[in-house]
């Protein structure tokens, strides 16, 4: 599955993933959203659902740590 492709597909339905809409709570609209995008990638929607989650989950994790900042003056780690 062509993770890019998968994004750019998500991409052009916010109400997946942004949970400020009000249509992110119709589920039927979301279930025909990732239906039509499994369709497109030649897949199944729950496995479709599944790489987007742990595309989302990864992203986030990155994102977490790299804006982690040290504050001034906090020593760097050992080195053994």
């Amino acid at each position: 599955m062509n993770d890019e492709l998968l994004i750019q597909l998500v991409e052009k339905c916010p109400h997946i993933y942004n949970k400020t809409l009000k249509e992110y709570k119709d589920d039927k609209m979301k279930e025909n959203n990732w239906l039509s995008i499994a369709e497109f990638l030649d897949s199944e929607p729950a496995i479709v659902k599944k790489r987007w989650d742990n595309l989302r989950d990864r992203f986030v994790r990155a994102y977490r740590q790299y804006n982690t900042v040290l504050p001034s003056g906090s020593g760097g780690e050992t080195q053994k």
